[in-house]
């Protein structure tokens, strides 16, 4: 019995695995603009490109507008909404993003959407403060998302970093384990009971 409750709690607390998606691994040290195509994915997530002719990119380190953190830019369809979803199609809570303006330009507005999986959808208007580096907006409501959209409201160009995520259900690969585990210790708990009764 003890067995199972202790069990029971270890796959509880896998519910929710908070990712952080970043662009770190897309740094490139030198002043170029670099594409990263139409799609990009990072840890179990996808980002696309939604406009006509897409291209998600990226600053090189030494970049006149890089802002101390690789992000994601997009200088050919800024007006246009790129859509994050679950690689697994798993619902996901949006905790956070930071956003930056592309170096001196108009002030500038990024509308975020959010689709429920239930149906229905929640939004909001993020206003940046036109002041060097990136401004961290930590949002409420964005629970149990099928996917987010992510457009260019007013002003010309953002950056989009450190999209902070929480999937509300494990990996399979992680699953797998931790049940091949739980498995294995019960098998060699049973063993030894069956051992000391004869």
């Amino acid at each position: 019995m003890k067995f199972t409750i202790a069990a029971l709690a270890l796959l509880c607390s896998l519910n929710a695995q908070a990712t952080t998606i970043d662009f770190e691994s897309l740094a490139v040290a030198d002043s170029a603009v670099h594409s990263q195509g139409a799609s990009y994915t990072e840890d179990g997530y996808t980002l696309v490109d939604n406009a006509s002719s897409p291209e998600l990119q990226t600053l090189g380190t030494q970049h006149i507008y890089y802002t101390q953190s690789t992000a994601l830019v997009k200088t050919t369809s800024y007006q246009q909404s790129t859509t994050l979803t679950n690689n697994a199609g798993s619902p996901f809570d949006l905790l956070s993003l930071d956003l930056a303006e592309w170096g001196g330009l108009p002030p500038t507005q990024v509308k975020i959407v959010g689709y429920f999986v239930a149906g229905g959808s929640i939004s909001q208007l993020l206003t940046l403060d036109q002041l060097y580096g990136f401004q961290t907006f930590t949002v409420a409501g964005f629970t149990n998302l099928l996917s987010l959209t992510i457009t260019q409201s007013t002003g010309k160009l953002f950056q989009l970093d450190n999209i902070k995520v929480v999937s509300a259900v494990p990996e399979v690969g992680t699953t797998l384990m931790l049940l091949s585990g739980l498995g294995l210790i019960g098998t060699i708990s049973r063993r030894r009971r069956t051992s000391m009764a004869s």
